[in-house]
């Protein structure tokens, strides 16, 4: 009980003195330093060819003011991964469109034209190139600690793309 009530002592303490420290800021500067926004997501489809294709998807921060923005779909499965570094799959389509976030180091897709994406903390990737060749992936140099959510089968097309207009608003 004592070793308990010593490690809530230690961890309200060091809250206290992160509130003393950013007690001064503005609440939008105090979000900003505490939060890491998605910066871009990067998203894969499959091409007319069967070919699968990237395109990076400038993603804004949140302003002040602004209402949340969630993606609440159904998952098939959720997976923690933790590749080495230098890791590589080979050739593979995504089976299930799938949105993955990098929490410590990076992801690198390679696709078969040789274009290669680097996604790492604070970006996400959609891959939903289900069918054709598909893409290489793996980790960067440092490794990769990363989720990956897989929605459901229903939501990857044949080929082409999500319209991204109603990407987050179209409930499941």
């Amino acid at each position: 009980m004592n070793e308990l009530l010593n490690r809530r002592t230690l961890l309200g303490g060091a809250a206290g003195g992160l509130s003393l420290a950013l007690g001064g800021m503005a609440p939008e500067a105090m979000a900003a330093t505490a939060m890491p926004w998605i910066r871009r997501v990067v998203h894969f489809y499959t091409g007319p060819d069967g070919q699968s294709r990237g395109e990076e998807i400038p993603f804004a921060a949140p302003k002040p003011g602004d209402t949340d923005r969630l993606l609440r779909r159904k998952a098939e499965r959720v997976t923690l991964s933790n590749m080495a570094p230098n890791f590589r799959y080979p050739f593979h389509n995504a089976n299930y469109p799938t949105l993955l976030i990098p929490i410590f180091g990076t992801i690198v897709v390679i696709l078969a034209d040789g274009k290669e994406f680097s996604v790492g903390h604070g970006e996400m990737i959609y891959a939903e190139d289900c069918t054709g060749k598909g893409h290489i992936s793996g980790a960067g140099p440092e490794g990769c600690f990363s989720v990956q959510v897989q929605l459901v089968k229903s939501r990857c097309p044949d080929q082409g793309s999500t319209d991204f207009k109603t990407f987050w608003i179209d409930p499941d």
